[in-house]
């Protein structure tokens, strides 16, 4: 099969990068709606179920790890791109 090696293709590269893209932004509302959950969750009663607490805070993190691996993975990406200008 002929065609250049795919971290050798610009156009791989950037269809690779766009899902990847689009995770990160949907992970980081998730994060975002379960920060904003827990703050709720503690205003409305000061005695705020901690399980409920928990889990919100849970999610959040699990969603933070997420995203930090989704840049990993752009970055590795964008590194093989050799068209892609650093930023």
């Amino acid at each position: 099969m002929g065609g250049m090696p795919p971290e050798e293709n610009p156009e791989a590269n950037r269809a690779r990068r766009e899902p990847l893209h689009e995770l990160a932004e949907a992970l980081t509302a998730i994060q975002n709606y379960a920060r904003a959950a827990q703050n709720l969750a503690s205003r409305q009663h000061s005695e705020a179920n901690p399980e409920l607490v928990n889990s919100l805070e849970r999610l959040a993190e699990g969603a933070r790890r997420a995203v930090r691996v989704l840049r990993h993975l752009q970055a590795s990406i964008r590194a093989a791109d050799p068209g892609e200008r650093k930023k």
